[in-house]
């Protein structure tokens, strides 16, 4: 895991730092991310930020609210979509913006954000 890593941080565009995100994320490899494989993807943001369980939970939820899912989880493009697209979502999971032109962030990303933010300052 330290490798991939270290390969992430190194990578220089969103998609060379998406296939080590996804390499570390998916970890029983069915190509979903599954609500406890997120809970985990956010134990670096929990560390780092000194959230408590409930507000991880809550990120978790948010991502699972704005990103399209099935019920055994989030696919493969369905992550890098919402990534290249939100920079909300880039900043939680620590990834670069896009190798391309900067998108304009979908609108419900911001206003969802400022939700989440609200809700947790309660």
């Amino acid at each position: 895991e330290w490798l991939v890593f270290r390969n992430f941080e190194d990578a220089e565009t969103l998609e060379e730092q998406f296939r080590f995100l996804w390499a570390l994320y998916d970890r029983d490899g069915d190509g979903f991310l599954s609500h406890d494989e997120l809970r985990a993807a956010l134990q670096l943001q929990r560390a780092r930020l000194g959230w408590d369980d409930a507000y991880t939970q809550g990120w978790a939820a948010y991502v699972l609210d704005v990103v399209p899912h099935e019920p055994r989880g989030i696919r493969h493009k369905e992550l890098f979509s919402a990534l290249r697209d939100w920079s909300e979502l880039r900043q939680l999971f620590s990834a670069r913006e896009p190798s391309e032109a900067l998108r304009e962030a979908a609108p419900r990303a911001g206003e969802w954000t400022k939700n989440v933010f609200d809700l947790f300052r309660r």
